[in-house]
């Protein structure tokens, strides 16, 4: 009888590879935005369609293409706090997150 170990067939020589993007996944939101600037940045696979500043901050619509429902994550800042590292573990504050089912659009408000 021969016993066969099973893997990724590379001898599991990528283990850090498959870990650093796990923790990529999870330590970048899906959209930063910079309140100061009115800019935002799409890290995931969602699309900001509209951009606005209101009396008590920004509206933004984000659209999703995929045929996916996507759960992101939203990160904003002005330039003080930009300014300043996040510090070890900061995405597990970030609260922030908008559901935009596949093929439709989500607006928030920020």
């Amino acid at each position: 009888m021969q016993i066969v170990a099973v893997s990724r067939g590379d001898g599991g020589k990528t283990g850090w590879n498959e870990t650093n993007g796990a923790l990529m996944a999870l330590e970048i939101p899906g959209v930063y935005i910079r309140k100061d600037l009115g800019t935002v940045y799409t890290f995931d696979h969602v699309e900001v369609q509209d951009i606005r500043k209101t009396k008590s901050g920004m509206t933004m619509v984000i659209h999703n293409p995929t045929a996916f429902d996507a759960t992101v994550t939203l990160l904003a800042e002005d330039k003080q706090q930009a300014s300043q590292p996040l510090g070890e573990n900061a995405f597990l504050d970030w609260k922030q997150k908008v559901t935009v089912k596949a093929g439709k659009s989500a607006t928030v408000k920020i």
